[in-house]
């Protein structure tokens, strides 16, 4: 990927056949196991920095029923990467929801928000998270 398709957080987008969930108000939904995962987010916003990141996205959630933690597990993906899951509850009522509007296992489009990854020293490195902007039941944006 090229430097301005980094800068511009395009080239690295998954799959989702043009579903997308509607989005809520900000960024006001967190996923959990990030800490799993910060090698990949580090390579998604270019590592940890200074001040820290703030970096708006694509994220896709796809059901995840081979998921060694959880029979229905959602995982949330950035980029082509696994970057965490939704919580169990939710994740419950999502699949839930997905089946009921007849979209199964597809990768479902939503905005996402990366954050922290404040680089203070060497030895003090903040972790990075997600947050996505979702409404509550999910609903397919048409």
């Amino acid at each position: 990927m090229g430097l301005l398709s980094w800068i511009t957080g395009q080239g690295r987008q998954d799959k989702t056949d043009g579903l997308s969930l509607k989005p809520g108000r900000g960024f006001n939904f967190f996923i959990v196991d990030e800490n799993h995962h910060q090698e990949a987010l580090a390579s998604i916003v270019g590592g940890p920095s200074e001040n820290g990141v703030d970096y708006e996205t694509t994220a896709t959630l796809t059901i995840d029923s081979d998921a060694p933690h959880a029979s229905n597990a959602v995982s949330v993906k950035i980029g082509g990467e696994t970057v965490g899951y939704l919580h169990e509850e939710k994740a419950r009522e999502y699949v839930k929801r997905a089946r009921s509007l007849g979209i199964g296992s597809e990768p479902v489009a939503c905005p996402a928000k990366i954050i922290g990854g404040r680089a203070r020293s060497s030895h003090d490195e903040g972790a990075f998270s997600v947050k996505l902007s979702l409404k509550w039941p999910p609903r397919i944006q048409r």
